[in-house]
């Protein structure tokens, strides 16, 4: 299972990486060794600072050390992935790791490069070695976790992974574990990527049967979210956390938008599922908001509220899945029990005619919002302030054009 950081805390008992062991580049650039008497400039100069090969080496063996270390921490992270990825189990925090440490290892370029500034410039034959060995070890490791667990690692140093989907804010999943399995990316994502790379392995260059085998090890993996609420409607959990393995793990019993991904994406759902869905989305107690369904659902135990950033709040690219979801399954479809159609088609209509008032009542459309007291608000945060969303986003544009497209589709079946 994947399986990303749920917290910004670090496991109390896990051994330090690459990035943990990080020591700071240090080159002594003592300017108490000019001439006391030197005659002034009226031009500035550049300081340079004077010291034989003997002093440079010694300047430049901890950095070489920090760099090598790193080297062998990514080796020991990207052994235990390939390992992992055979075994049908990924945690993202070793993914994550790695990615840090790259990030590391050429935020040390860099500085190897100002530290030329410090150095007499006609000594710089260690450092230019220095340079050209971290560069190697950069690519060596690029092209070691390509080919051993086919993750790509062309980040921009930019880049900082702490969360293995969307949901990446701090109490997406309210800290419920260290380490959990998202739905989307276990129970859609991964496999149906799968598949799309067993449909295209010619062009992709990659053998079949080994995809094909590793298609059978993820296909069912979505029955490990499936628990039946209260009221006896089905349901996919929102994670799996304290994994284990596949039969060691406890369930996050949130009812969540996210099932509009497997939905939309697959072409192999239940009847029963559908209905349900349909069903929770017009319900208060779930979903349902005349401002747009929630991204989870209101009978939770979890103490979601509406200042959080993936918590009592509407998404108008989630509600955008919601409703093609609705759409498709019930185009290819068209044998499915008649209530299970009705129920389907109501909730895709209901879904869509909030929106759109949404749409037109904040003259925006939003990245996210609120429902109060029946009216749809701008997403104000935690603060309070209202600077925490943004009023108008590329993926909430694509959405809102969706959402308009299905609306007229639904309207004519």
């Amino acid at each position: 299972l994947i399986t990303p950081y749920a917290s910004s805390e670090e496991t109390t008992n896990s051994e330090p990486t690459g990035i943990q062991q990080q020591e700071e580049i240090q080159i002594n650039d003592d300017s108490s060794s000019k001439e006391a008497n030197a005659p002034e400039s009226t031009e500035a100069q550049p300081e340079v600072q004077q010291i034989d090969g003997t002093q440079e080496q010694d300047a430049l063996e901890p950095v070489r050390k920090n760099i090598e270390r790193q080297f062998f921490d990514l080796e020991r992270i990207i052994e235990e992935s390939a390992r992992e990825v055979r075994a049908g189990i990924i945690r993202c925090e070793d993914v994550d790791a790695t990615t840090n440490a790259f990030i590391t290892l050429r935020k040390q370029i860099r500085e190897l490069r100002e530290a030329t500034k410090t150095l007499n410039p006609i000594k710089l034959e260690a450092l230019i070695e220095l340079k050209d060995y971290a560069d190697k070890l950069i690519d060596h490791l690029d092209n070691a976790i390509q080919t051993r667990t086919g993750i790509i690692t062309n980040f921009d140093d930019s880049v900082k992974l702490r969360f293995g989907n969307w949901r990446d804010s701090d109490q997406a999943y309210k800290g419920v574990h260290q380490l959990i399995a998202p739905f989307d990316v276990n129970a859609v994502f991964y496999p149906i990527a799968l598949k799309n790379i067993a449909h295209y392995y010619k062009q992709l260059s990659v053998d079949k049967a080994e995809v094909k085998e590793l298609i059978e090890k993820w296909q069912n993996i979505k029955s490990l979210y499936n628990f039946t609420n209260k009221d006896g409607r089905a349901a996919y959990c929102l994670a799996l956390y304290d994994t284990k393995s596949k039969k060691e793990f406890r369930k996050f019993t949130l009812n969540h938008l996210d099932e509009s991904y497997l939905y939309f994406l697959d072409d192999n759902i239940s009847e029963e599922h559908i209905k349900s869905f349909g069903e929770r989305l017009m319900d208060p107690d779930y979903f349902y908001t005349p401002s747009g369904p929630l991204i989870v659902s209101n009978n939770n135990s979890f103490g979601y509220t509406s200042a959080d950033y993936h918590g009592l709040v509407i998404w108008t690219k989630q509600v955008a899945f919601a409703v093609a979801a609705l759409t498709k399954q019930l185009q290819i479809n068209p044998g499915w029990n008649k209530e299970t159609q009705e129920v389907g088609k109501k909730a895709a209509l209901k879904m869509s005619r909030a929106i759109i008032r949404t749409f037109c009542s904040l003259d925006a459309i939003p990245e996210l919002h609120i429902d109060e007291e029946g009216k749809p608000a701008f997403y104000k945060g935690a603060s309070g302030l209202g600077f925490a969303m943004n009023k108008v986003q590329l993926w909430s544009a694509v959405g809102a054009r969706r959402i308009f497209r299905d609306y007229a589709r639904l309207i004519e079946m």
